[in-house]
């Protein structure tokens, strides 16, 4: 199956409708309970790959964000988004709402000075 898309405009509604339309699931995850899990586990393992990346440009790469690394992280980072699509997608939850809540959520964080950096020690 292939998706039209026009990346220009391209909201989170469209890419959510999108990477479902991509997801390819094992017959024993057909039900929607273990659907959640199954991919829930995945938004974990494609979490780790952008620690693998973010590890390796400290311990190969003397801390600096190189084209290279830059360009691994983008691919994992878009593996994320796809994993939090299907799964919001899962669960019944719509991706755009959840972005505009969290957002909201900082921004109450903020106005009352609630959101700071932790002093690392």
């Amino acid at each position: 199956m292939m998706i039209e898309m026009d990346p220009e405009n391209l909201t989170l509604a469209q890419y959510q409708t999108d990477a479902e339309k991509l997801a390819v699931y094992p017959p024993v995850y057909a039900d929607n309970a273990n659907r959640i899990a199954y991919v829930g586990l995945g938004l974990g393992e494609e979490a780790g790959e952008v620690t693998r990346v973010l590890t390796r440009v400290f311990r190969t790469d003397g801390g600096q964000l190189t084209a290279e690394r830059a360009a691994q992280l983008g691919e994992e980072l878009g593996d994320l988004l796809w994993q939090m699509a299907v799964l919001a997608t899962a669960a019944g939850l719509d991706l755009e709402t959840i972005a505009q809540q969290n957002l909201a959520k900082l921004r109450d964080r903020q106005a009352s000075k609630t959101l700071l950096a932790r002093q690392v020690s």
